[in-house]
């Protein structure tokens, strides 16, 4: 067959291949192994291979017709110039012809291997993703010297765009599947509520920390900002409100926080704490938030122990410095009248009993503050 009457059946398999790669269950070995062997069984004279790029090496991802034994002799070549034709043309980043291997510096120190398989030349194309990174080379092999024609250098510049198109797609994929998978280990790993406030289409969408927190069941249903409003405790409700709406409207503010009560599935409330990023449009419009609420109930009540502790402690402190010294300087003083010459005057019966009533009120006073320390 020759190359122009190829074409359509390579259409036909370019087809083929777009529908086979849209399915997320195929995996991109399956995908690239039937481009390749479809191209191979419209053009029996090529050997086509494709190595994947992995720290400035290259290996081999897929090769249906190329010899195993010539395959692992090049795995892992370095990518570098005059490395082969893959390794110089991922270095390049563009298109190698060798069409003599066995006289082509390129292949300086590999042509023995090519030879003894009987492969003579090789046409490499890089496959470079938008951000200009080689992700993969693509590689025709023929069993004679050979340079390629007008059709064949269409031919690899159509296999490039598509191979570029399927690993691109499949490297988008597998980010945004990491992405998903990060955003719900972070929802595992805290107790933090995270959500994503749409706030054109009036939407909120919460991790799995906000059902957890806070006892609620995820049902379904969309999520608009009035099911937020009504969970706040109505004391809280108007100022809340009031500053969130403030801040969307100052197009300079990019960050919202807030303390509030939030009620709980149980109709119990919590003390939260919220920190929300305010995204805007080029005309400083709130588009989105997002952010995390956090439960702060131990932190508050824990809070409001030591201000218990640190009031009992005030009383403890003026009941020390006033109430105990009161009956203790009546004692001191009952003590001194008796010691005094003059004390044979003195009913000292009369002092006794003052000095008794003076220690029971001062004996009064310590049992309060003990009680005081201990409750």
């Amino acid at each position: 067959m020759s190359t122009m009457d190829g074409i359509p059946d390579l259409e036909q398999l370019e087809r083929k291949v777009l529908e086979l790669n849209s399915k997320s269950e195929v995996l991109v070995n399956q995908v690239l192994f039937y481009y390749v062997q479809g191209i191979e069984a419209l053009f029996p004279e090529m050997h086509c291979s494709i190595m994947k790029v992995k720290n400035g090496r290259l290996y081999g991802w897929v090769a249906p017709s190329l010899p195993k034994d010539f395959q692992e002799q090049i795995e892992g070549i370095k990518i570098d110039d005059n490395m082969g034709s893959c390794g110089t043309a991922a270095f390049l980043k563009e298109t190698v012809i060798v069409a003599d291997i066995a006289h082509d510096i390129k292949w300086e120190g590999y042509q023995e291997i090519a030879l003894a398989h009987h492969l003579l030349a090789c046409w490499s194309r890089p496959i470079v993703n938008s951000s200009g990174q080689v992700m993969a080379t693509f590689a025709m092999y023929y069993g004679k010297v050979k340079v390629p024609n007008a059709e064949e250098l269409k031919i690899i510049e159509r296999a490039s765009s598509l191979l570029q198109v399927i690993l691109e797609s499949r490297q988008y994929a597998e980010a945004l599947k990491s992405s998903n998978e990060l955003y719900d280990y972070v929802n595992r790993a805290t107790n933090d509520a995270i959500y994503d406030w749409d706030i054109v289409d009036n939407n909120l969408e919460w991790g799995g920390g906000f059902f957890r927190v806070f006892g609620y069941q995820p049902d379904g249903e969309r999520f608009p900002i009035q099911r937020w409003v009504e969970m706040i405790h109505q004391e809280d409700l108007d100022p809340v409100t009031k500053n969130l709406r403030e801040a969307l409207r100052d197009a300079a503010k990019t960050n919202w926080t807030a303390q509030y009560r939030l009620k709980r599935a149980d109709e119990s409330y919590a003390f939260i704490e919220e920190s929300g990023y305010i995204v805007r449009n080029d005309e400083g419009e709130a588009i989105r938030m997002v952010g995390t609420i956090r439960d702060i109930t131990e932190r508050i009540n824990y809070i409001h122990t030591i201000e218990q502790q640190n009031h009992r402690l005030k009383d403890i402190a003026w009941a020390q410095t006033h109430l105990v010294r009161a009956p203790l300087a009546r004692i001191m003083g009952l003590v001194q009248l008796l010691r005094e010459p003059e004390s044979e005057n003195v009913d000292e019966q009369q002092v006794i009993a003052y000095l008794h009533d003076s220690a029971k009120e001062l004996d009064g006073v310590i049992r309060g503050i003990i009680e005081k320390s201990l409750s």
